[in-house]
């Protein structure tokens, strides 16, 4: 007799190595997954972050002149101004992400540095 089929063990066979291939591989693909989000959310920062220099450019009259003071501009001004084009999403909750940019005089090197904060001025 010939038959053109498979087994119930031939069956439960593949369906086992399937399982194992899944339990390789899921850890790996959701790793993947959560270090491309850290990293869109890092260049999300950075966007901000230059969006904050190109309007401290546009008004270095506002800007600390000493290391006493601060700065700051937040991230609804970047966009009413037009620094920021749209909403920044957060990719690891994909809610807009709100907050500020504090901006901070260093003397020693005659700069400024620009740190996203996530919250208000």
């Amino acid at each position: 007799m010939n038959e053109n089929g498979f087994t119930l063990i031939e069956l439960i066979a593949i369906i086992v190595i399937i399982g194992i291939v899944a339990l390789i591989t899921i850890p790996t693909v959701t790793s993947v997954i959560n270090n491309a989000r850290e990293n869109l959310t890092d260049q999300q920062i950075k966007t901000i972050e230059l969006s904050a220099k190109k309007w401290g450019l546009d008004n270095i009259d506002r800007l600390p002149t000493d290391e006493t003071t601060t700065g700051c501009v937040s991230l609804n001004t970047l966009q009413s101004l037009g620094y920021l084009d749209n909403d920044i999403i957060n990719p690891t909750n994909n809610e807009v992400m709100e907050g500020s940019v504090k901006i901070t005089y260093l003397k020693d090197y005659k700069q400024y540095e620009y740190e996203y904060q996530q919250t208000s001025c």
